[in-house]
């Protein structure tokens, strides 16, 4: 099976249009939004907002390692912007309207890009970049409706396809897929009407499911989210959003790299099977913090964070190397915290191991309930083996369809 990179190089010699346009690119697109455009990108807040090539800074060396110098797999994405580069598929890409935020003290890390390609736009939405800021960000999302970065999102997409025309795609990956739904369904109703479709990859859910919310039934035919067989992050919080299972060729929480993604032709490889430990993960992490109230989470979350605050580590690109080593680093630093923290952090762990082993427990169940019913019921043996094959991989069967 191929990744990203072999659509590339596949499908890299035909012309991107409307037409042609797929859940790949959109896929490609969203990656590309975690390059450092700082430096390169013209800014929605300045005056001369003239669209910038792609290619006009992506064959020096030194530019290429500064564009992914913020990045996860700098090696991939090397990759992927030489392949944008010399193909005719991305060929005359620009790049316009970069806004991004980054605030310590309160957490947040925000950013946002427009692709114009042809006749195809597409509003990017980063997600989480290397920063320990970023990932803390994340977990806020357990705590509150809306956070910063999605207030900022809807102000972006509302401000920016004022300055377009014609309809357009949105799209981001991980917390930018989360961000780019969240803009979807809260922007201008004028502009929502111009959205094309709304692609969330492996993105997280929301606080409150959004089902009965007018803004979400107005779009939410037009959202479309993909989570990895065993990813955790698609699965975190409350989502109504139609998804489909993919698969990868990564392992566990490996599997939320887009580079990982398997691709066959132009769309992703779809499975029926969704790993049991990968919804149970997610669902105790968050009923675990549902449990509590609103300052024992921020307590909690603090407390998680403090290792990296207290040795003034910004990035996970800290534990690229000697990670034995830093980890026993992080374990001494365990003994400093207060013993009230270190008690709170215990707890922690005990109730999350508790509620995960519960949660496969009900997971279990209800795979031999689904197939008892099916053994008392008049179905045929060919409605039985497909309710088995749903139970055993994990889907949660209706009863009401017809089989």
């Amino acid at each position: 099976m191929g990744t990203i990179l072999s659509f590339l190089k596949k499908y890299g010699k035909e012309k991107l249009t409307k037409e042609n346009f797929c859940e790949v690119d959109a896929l490609i697109l969203s990656q590309l939004s975690y390059l450092n455009f700082e430096v390169y990108s013209p800014r929605l807040d300045n005056e001369n907002k003239k669209p910038r090539y792609f290619s006009s800074f992506t064959t020096n060396k030194k530019d290429i390692i500064q564009l992914t110098s913020i990045v996860i797999y700098p090696t991939k994405n090397q990759k992927l912007i030489r392949l944008i580069r010399e193909c005719d598929r991305y060929r005359g890409l620009k790049i316009n309207y970069f806004k991004d935020n980054f605030d310590e003290i309160n957490h947040s890390q925000f950013a946002a890009i427009t692709f114009f390609v042809n006749d195809v736009t597409f509003v990017a939405y980063r997600g989480t970049d290397t920063s320990i800021n970023g990932w803390h960000e994340n977990l806020t999302m357990c705590l509150y409706e809306k956070i910063s970065s999605q207030i900022e999102a809807v102000n972006y997409l509302n401000t920016v396809a004022k300055l377009f025309d014609g309809p357009f795609y949105v799209g981001g990956h991980s917390k930018g897929g989360n961000l780019a739904q969240y803009a979807s369904v809260f922007c201008e109703k004028e502009i929502q009407d111009r959205i094309i479709q709304c692609y969330n990859n492996d993105g997280p859910g929301f606080y409150k499911n959004q089902t009965d919310l007018e803004e979400f039934k107005r779009i939410k035919h037009r959202i479309i989210k993909f989570i990895p067989c065993e990813s955790v992050v698609g699965n975190l919080l409350n989502d109504d959003t139609t998804f489909f299972v993919i698969k990868a060729n990564n392992r566990l929480f490996f599997q939320h790299d887009p580079f990982a993604w398997r691709v066959k032709h132009d769309y992703f490889v779809r499975t029926k099977k969704q790993a049991s430990y990968s919804i149970a993960i997610a669902q105790s992490f968050v009923g675990i913090l549902n449990n509590m109230d609103l300052d024992k989470k921020n307590k909690t979350i603090d407390d998680l964070f403090y290792f990296f605050d207290f040795n003034d580590i910004k990035t996970i690109n800290y534990f690229k190397k000697n990670v034995i080593l830093k980890i026993r680093l992080l374990r001494k630093t365990f003994d400093k915290m207060a013993e009230e923290s270190q008690e709170n952090l215990k707890n922690f762990y005990k109730s999350l191991f508790k509620m995960f082993r519960t949660n496969m427990k009900k997971i279990s169940e209800n795979r031999k309930q689904y197939l008892k019913q099916a053994k008392s019921s008049f179905m045929t043996n060919e409605q039985i083996e497909k309710l088995k094959f749903l139970a055993n991989e994990g889907e949660k069967v209706d009863w009401s369809i017809e089989f």
